[in-house]
């Protein structure tokens, strides 16, 4: 009766165990590789026709930019308006150049066929191919009244072209029909070619639209498409890949389409089943393969090293999972003399140098950040203290006492706020208050050249804690870098916008613009954390407030309506919840 207590046959009791599910997984795992190159395949396909449809749709736009451009055309506007008053050499001069801008915009584009400018009221049309005719040559373009071109659709159907029209108007004469009109004549051949190009042996197209304004097929007949159009409309979401299985003809195929919303087009792509699931039927064999070997190999494990590894990795792994949590006091017991023994001690002497190492860099940081706080706090700017006694001297002359008086006061309470030592931290209201005091000193400095606009702090928020120093130079910033050179209008904004747990200050300034580039740099800048690179003064109120208040604090830049850089400070306290109505 031994062979009952045997332990291989335990083992190979729990051998069967295992693998049963094993197997179950790996039918499972089959299954889903079947599904997942199914989806691959489609998404692939999905990819494709949306980048097509992309690529058409940004050179639609494009070609329609040309022409609204074309539309402010200052010698189609002479001829449409002030025809009669222009001399015949003046008028000849102006009809070939706007041939040429129109020649130009038809070789902008493989999809351009010709582009006609047609003036209704001068019987008179002008094309980048024929140029100067009667509007009555026949464009093959629907009527120029304003309803006929007032609808959704982009592209237009003629008889052989494709339209693309743009008109211009007055209001008042919108029944009457447009004063003159743009129309770009798009070659439907050009957009064959390029949707043949799209395809892979064995793959079909369908290009269309709900109102059949622009139908291309490649591989499907007449018959087909009657079929597959109206599922395909019904099919179609607005900005959505969508796939979904056609049966056709006796054979199902696997659609992928996508929608280009700007042109109402959608375009699908189309490959029979069988195709798809011919590249994958090789996963049997690897599944069975894979099957075998994670048997032998499970079973090798079982036999040799369960009783030998498990219960010391489990220690081990839970060990490491408390130190993931934050816990390095955690040791594991080394009285034991086998294999582990050396990793065990290892892993003590890691917690330990772990712990030392992260007390370490916690002083560091902070005192790091003591140091730059009391760096910022030194800076004052020599040009501003000497620049103030200027003016102080110039009030004097003119006999301006009660401005001096003023601006006495102000310096005062400026620089005994820069100087004083003390708590790192602050109320909100004392900071603020100190801001103010800045920008009550530049007003006063720069009172022809300048205006400063500064809200109320709102209700709630005057006693939250902050590091000392985060506003006032935001201020300094857009005097030094933005305002500085401004002679006159020149002007700084300082706004609150309250919601709950969170209070936002932002600073605008109408100086000169910032290129999208260069305000990318500075986000980057800012997220990057990089404690090694040089530390600028929005860099330093952007740690210590995300420090103080957490990673949803600190400096966020953007282009404010002035078209110049804005910056956003923002306090998020769940122990402030706003009551004050937004600023």
């Amino acid at each position: 009766m031994k062979w009952r207590t045997s332990l291989y046959l335990r083992l190979a009791l729990i051998f069967v165990l295992v693998m049963s599910p094993i197997y179950i997984i790996g039918i499972s795992i089959y299954d889903w590789g079947v599904r997942t190159v199914r989806m691959q395949l489609e998404s692939a396909m999905a990819d494709q026709a949306a980048a097509y449809l992309n690529s058409l749709e940004a050179e639609i736009q494009r070609i329609r930019l040309l022409q609204y451009d074309a539309i402010n055309d200052e010698d189609l506007s002479d001829l449409a308006y002030a025809s009669v008053l222009m001399d015949p050499y003046t008028r000849v001069r102006s009809i070939l150049q706007l041939k040429r801008r129109l020649f130009t915009i038809q070789n902008s584009s493989r999809l351009i066929y010709e582009v006609v400018a047609t003036l209704p009221a001068l019987d008179m049309s002008i094309s980048s191919l024929t140029g100067l005719s009667t509007a009555e040559r026949g464009l093959g373009v629907p009527s120029l009244t304003y309803p006929a071109l007032s609808g959704r659709s982009t592209i237009r159907k003629g008889e052989r072209w494709l339209y693309l029209n743009a008109g211009n108007l007055y209001a008042s004469r919108a029944e009457q029909g447009y004063d003159y009109l743009i129309t770009i004549k798009l070659n439907p051949a050009a957009l064959s070619n390029d949707l043949r190009g799209l395809l892979q042996p064995g793959w079909r197209a369908l290009l269309t639209d709900a109102n059949d304004v622009l139908t291309l097929v490649e591989g499907f007949d007449h018959m087909d498409i009657e079929i597959l159009r109206p599922l395909l409309v019904e099919k179609a979401i607005p900005q959505t890949k969508t796939s979904y299985l056609q049966h056709l003809n006796g054979e199902n195929w696997v659609a992928s389409c996508a929608t280009a919303p700007y042109l109402g087009l959608t375009l699908a792509l189309y490959v029979p089943e069988s195709a798809v699931l011919s590249n994958i039927r090789h996963y049997e064999g690897w599944f069975w393969g894979l099957s075998l070997a994670a048997a032998a190999i499970f079973l090798i494990y079982l036999a040799l090293m369960y009783r030998m590894l498990h219960k010391p990795l489990r220690g081990l792994v839970g060990a490491f999972e408390r130190v993931q949590a934050g816990d390095m006091s955690i040791r594991l017991d080394t009285t034991q003399k086998d294999e582990f023994h050396a990793l065990y001690h290892g892993f003590n002497n890691m917690t330990e140098h772990l712990e030392h190492l992260i007390g370490q860099v916690y002083q560091q940081k902070i005192l790091m950040q003591n140091a730059q706080l009391k760096q910022l706090q030194a800076q004052i700017n020599p040009h501003f203290l000497y620049n103030s006694f200027f003016v102080l001297y110039s009030m004097l002359q003119g006999q301006d006492y009660e401005t001096t008086e003023s601006m006495l006061l102000q310096l005062g309470q400026y620089f005994r706020y820069i100087t004083r030592d003390g708590s790192d931290e602050v109320s909100l209201f004392d900071e603020v208050d100190h801001a103010r005091t800045y920008a009550n000193i530049q007003q006063m400095r720069f009172s022809s050249r300048i205006n400063i606009s500064f809200d109320a702090l709102p209700a709630g928020w005057e006693q939250l804690q902050v590091p000392r120093l985060i506003i006032q130079p935001l201020l300094e910033n857009a005097f030094k870098y933005a305002l500085a050179d401004k002679e006159e209008d020149g002007l700084l904004r300082v706004q609150f916008r309250c919601e709950p747990g969170a209070l936002t200050l932002l600073v605008d300034d109408n100086g000169p613009g910032v290129s999208d580039e260069r305000l990318q740099q500075l986000r980057e800048t800012l997220a990057s954390g990089n404690t090694l690179q040089e530390t600028t003064a929005l860099i330093n109120i952007h740690r210590r407030i995300q420090i103080k208040f957490g990673s949803g604090s600190g400096i966020a830049l953007y282009k404010n309506e002035f078209g110049a850089m804005g910056v956003a400070l923002r306090l998020e306290s769940e122990g402030f919840d706003a009551q004050a109505v937004d600023h």
